[in-house]
């Protein structure tokens, strides 16, 4: 009697049969259902950044390594993910990107200030009207400048 090839016939613990992740169609894209996952949570990540900066909150804080408090952006993730499961199994999961380092951090910033001043220039660029204001302000020898642009789009000032 010969043994079945075990290369013929994977056992349970064979990676292309073990825990096998359903699809889901996107749009008119199909992808894996973890793949989905991960772009939800950096999705959910971007949010984080995005609602510290339009509130002029700092992200980190003095002492990240102490558990009593890492700064705004960790505890606002660390928050999100007690309520949502995509981010508790994409921060838990080891072979994941966490996304959450500074530099990470700065560079997502980054990416919303250049997004954000496009379209500005854009709508500032299709505006009917338009005015530009400027304040200096001297402060130990340093000096420091204010622009203020402000345009008309839609009828909206």
């Amino acid at each position: 009697m010969t043994r079945p090839d075990p290369a013929l016939n994977p056992g349970p613990n064979d990676p292309l049969t073990r825990d096998p992740v359903p699809s889901l169609l996107v749009g008119s894209i199909t992808i894996p259902r973890r793949t989905k996952e991960n772009i939800d949570a950096v999705g959910t990540i971007i949010d984080c950044v995005r609602f510290l900066a339009k509130q002029g909150l700092a992200f980190r804080g003095h002492d990240e390594c102490s558990a009593s408090n890492r700064g705004n952006f960790f505890e606002l993730v660390h928050f999100l993910a007690t309520t949502t499961t995509t981010l508790v199994r994409y921060s838990t999961h080891p072979g994941n990107a966490s996304y959450l380092s500074p530099d990470i951090q700065n560079q997502l910033i980054k990416v919303l200030y250049e997004t954000t001043v496009d379209v500005i220039k854009t709508e500032a660029a299709d505006a009917q009207y338009f005015g530009i204001e400027a304040d200096k302000v001297s402060d130990t020898g340093k000096e420091f400048i204010s622009i203020i642009l402000r345009y008309v789009s839609g009828y909206k000032i």
